[in-house]
């Protein structure tokens, strides 16, 4: 079975094992309602803590819900933080991965970002056309963990995101070796051995075509652009925007002026195992410095 993984969010990962899902309310039907109108509904939410109440649209506003009749406005309040949170009980060494939907109202304040314990698990930038799926994984501690999802500090002028069906499942157990560290428990559906399969993930290789002293355009090897051809990138040295995590050079995304750059390559992949896909970035610009990671054309 072969995957297209293409660099047009970061990481994120599509569920093997379906389980229970272990966040109440998560489609957000469930309300004490303070305020009903016709285009939405201001109410308290069941079983989430949040800073005040919460708008919620009925489907015949952006679009219908992907789980139910109502979808949250997370940014409900001009100038405060808005976000939701709830606390669940996790088993100590155990996988487990959440996913939401989300779609996006104004392109520069539809940010959120999922925390777990007060830290960031991950950050989403997400679509204004329609709903997309987002996911990400975590290691349980056996306690009580509190899961956030917040709107960005920055972003509170209340054309923030919309978000539903909120999952929460535990997907592996997981066991410690010798050295202290987790491994897959022994099963059917084992982790992917610790081996990169990306090729020339680094950008390491390439042909030079220009070489400038502050970047050099190149021909990557193994990698190709949105039409299939080799792809021809700008890459920055060390001494351009900071010392490259892996090797001497780092890869501008956005190498031309006109028009989207990409790359993609494709890679085997085997049933019943759960791959991790991570990629070091940042960014030039605060407005026009977003990226997304697909795979078979779906964004992750």
């Amino acid at each position: 079975m072969k995957k297209r993984v293409g660099v047009y969010t970061l990481l994120i990962g599509s569920s093997l094992v379906w389980g229970e899902n272990l966040i109440k309310n998560g489609s957000f039907e469930e309300l004490d309602i303070i305020k009903k109108r016709r285009l939405y509904t201001i109410a308290h939410l069941k079983d989430w803590d949040s800073n005040s109440a919460m708008r919620l649209w009925p489907n015949r506003k952006f679009g219908k819900a992907t789980d139910g009749e109502y979808k949250l406005a997370l940014d409900t309040n001009k100038g405060a933080v808005d976000f939701i949170s709830q606390k669940v009980e996790t088993q100590k060494n155990a996988l487990y991965q959440i996913c939401l939907d989300a779609r996006g109202r104004h392109n520069r304040s539809s940010n959120l970002k999922v925390l777990v314990d007060d830290k960031e698990l991950l950050n989403i930038h997400p679509s204004r056309s329609s709903w997309h799926n987002y996911c990400a994984t975590f290691v349980g501690t056996g306690t009580a963990q509190t899961i956030t999802l917040s709107e960005l500090e920055n972003e509170s002028n209340g054309k923030g995101p919309i978000i539903d069906n909120v999952v929460l499942e535990k997907i592996k157990d997981l066991v410690e070796n010798e050295n202290n560290t987790t491994e897959p428990a022994e099963d059917n559906n084992t982790l992917a051995e610790d081996e990169n399969l990306i090729k020339n993930g680094s950008f390491e290789n390439f042909e030079p075509q220009v070489v400038r002293r502050l970047y050099t355009i190149g021909t990557l090897e193994n990698w190709v652009d949105k039409n299939g051809n080799p792809a021809v990138m700008r890459l920055w040295p060390p001494y351009k925007f900071g010392e490259t995590p892996d090797g001497k050079y780092k890869l501008a995304l956005d190498t031309r002026k006109r028009g989207f750059d990409a790359i993609s390559q494709t890679i085997v992949t085997q049933s019943d195992k759960i791959y991790k896909l991570c990629i070091d970035g940042r960014g030039r610009k605060n407005r026009s410095s977003y990226f997304s990671v697909l795979i078979d054309g779906e964004r992750l």
